[in-house]
């Protein structure tokens, strides 16, 4: 498959790729024994197609019998999609080969090229100091250069959040807490700073907000039904800009697509990881730049407290005031809890990087979960929280570098409701990236920082008290 997808690589056209395709033996048998098969269908679909064909899959999706024509174009409608979204991994092919790498353990490029991990060298905020007050003080003065943005298109799967009425499942973004949606709690937090800041400087400041859905759970016609009976917070409407990531197939640990019944692959959200190609990709940081700004926050939804006392506006403060390109929030974190963790690597090549490595790859990387302390509840490595620092024109740029940051595949245990409504459960996984690590091409060189456990001079990363600042609804609460 990696032979087929280089030599993809080279043409120049859609035709062309169709035309290589069409002498591959799977296609090729394919063809000779349905020689009209894509006659009504456009180019684009045709490849995406043949691509399933190429990988195996086709036969797997649409078994013996013959769908309507309408049930094929609605399949390859997403799968056209998803061959546009990962066109610089190799569209459908490269999505396939990828995941197929991953599980069979071959070269993680990554991993090869690190030499050692250090804990990194934290701002700390967790105190006030004259230095903590200044950096709040800059941080409600940025305000009108910063966007805010929030990924909302996550399964949140362990939540098990259903509508009582219908049964059917719900997004992350409908969860209650402390009486309003995770969602609206979001805008009400920003509308808390905006005040601030017209207290202190008499005039009103709104934010841009970029919001990354997916169609999972019905999240992204849920997330505009809550902005829309919310009368969009009472804000302008064109304030917000709301996009949707694609979805992608979770496979099974051989490979291959799961499916929720014929013609239907099970597709789940790929990661956070895909917020930072698609607000390139859907206009978002041209309509960013037109309002006249340069930095954005990025608020994970299932974290509630995030905003609780001045940690954001010390976080932002920083990264504004010492021209940041990059920066984490973080705080202690518990030994053998499901959170990543923030680190300094250091590379052969004597890059240095201050990055996020994510918990299922501790193992990976030579992450031993141990305390900082013998006997100690928290781990030697802080954790990253999913609430980051951004500058916009220097993200632009990482995104040619790196579309797809911190790509993973995590095999888990997960549950389903095929077409006919049965309820499943097996092990599965999908090909993800982490928006955290579009932070592994800001580099350094570390003969140029004389000491590499400092990081680079460009990213950063604030340290402050836990219950202030990560509390993420993630599972369900059974009584």
């Amino acid at each position: 498959m990696k032979e087929l997808l280089e030599k993809l690589r080279t043409c120049s056209s859609v035709e062309e790729k169709i035309s290589f395709l069409d002498a591959y033996p799977p296609v090729r048998s394919f063809l000779q024994s349905n020689p009209f098969a894509f006659q009504k269908f456009s180019k684009e679909k045709e490849f995406a197609c043949k691509q399933l064909i190429a990988i195996g899959q086709w036969e797997r999706l649409v078994g013996d019998e013959k769908l309507s024509k309408d049930a094929i174009d609605l399949l390859l409608d997403k799968m056209v999609a998803l061959d546009v979204f990962y066109q610089e991994l190799g569209g459908i092919l490269g999505y396939q080969e990828k995941v197929l790498r991953f599980l069979k353990g071959g070269d993680d490029a990554r991993n090869k090229e690190i030499l050692t991990l250090h804990p990194p060298s934290f701002v700390d905020i967790s105190e006030i100091t004259d230095k903590v007050r200044s950096s709040i003080l800059e941080g409600i003065k940025a305000l009108p250069l910063i966007a805010e943005m929030y990924p909302l298109g996550g399964a949140a799967d362990r939540l098990h959040l259903v509508d009582e009425k219908t049964g059917s499942d719900l997004p992350a973004a409908k969860l209650q807490y402390a009486g309003r949606t995770l969602f609206e709690g979001l805008i009400r937090d920003l509308a808390a700073r905006e005040y601030v800041y017209f207290k202190l400087f008499g005039s009103q400041v709104q934010t841009p907000v970029a919001i990354m859905t997916s169609a999972e759970k019905g999240n992204h016609s849920h997330v505009l039904k809550i902005a829309d009976e919310m009368g969009w917070f009472g804000r302008p409407k064109e304030l917000f800009r709301i996009f949707m990531q694609p979805l992608v197939p979770a496979v099974d640990e051989e490979g291959n697509w799961c499916l929720l019944g014929l013609g239907v692959p099970l597709l789940k959200p790929g990661g956070h990881g895909a917020l930072w190609k698609l607000a390139r990709d859907e206009g978002v940081f041209d309509w960013l730049h037109a309002l006249k700004r340069k930095k954005t926050l990025v608020r994970q939804l299932n974290n509630p407290i995030a905003s609780l006392d001045y940690g954001l506006l010390a976080f932002s403060g920083i990264g504004v005031e010492q021209k940041m390109v990059f920066g984490f929030a973080s705080c202690p974190r518990v030994i053998q809890s499901a959170e990543g963790v923030n680190v300094v690597v250091e590379k052969k090549n004597g890059e240095v990087a201050l990055t996020n490595i994510e918990y299922c790859d501790f193992a990976k990387y030579g992450i031993e979960d141990r305390p900082q302390e013998i006997g100690g509840s928290y781990s030697q490595f802080s954790s990253n929280t999913n609430i980051l620092f951004a500058d916009l024109d220097a993200i632009e740029k990482a995104v040619k570098i790196c579309p797809f940051p911190g790509l993973l595949v995590n095999m888990k245990q997960a549950s389903y409701t095929t077409l006919e409504g049965e309820k499943k459960s097996s092990v599965m996984a999908r090909l993800e990236s982490t928006m955290q690590n579009i932070a592994d091409v800001f580099v350094d060189s570390a003969k140029d920082l004389q000491g590499a456990k400092k990081g680079p001079r460009h990213t950063f990363v604030t340290y402050n008290h836990r219950h202030k600042t990560i509390a993420t609804a993630k599972k369900a609460f059974v009584l």
